[in-house]
């Protein structure tokens, strides 16, 4: 399995996108998502 890494914007360093670090990152965007859904959603 291919490990993802992201690429620092300041010194140009692949970082790999370990769970740890994406799982702020997932629970963010699933919040934000939910977010979203629920407006569009009606009652």
């Amino acid at each position: 399995m291919t490990e993802t890494t992201i690429t620092c914007p300041n010194c140009n360093s692949a970082v790999p996108l370990t769970e740890s670090l994406a799982a702020p990152l997932i629970a963010a965007t699933r919040k934000q998502f939910e977010a979203q859904l629920k407006q569009k959603t009606p009652t």
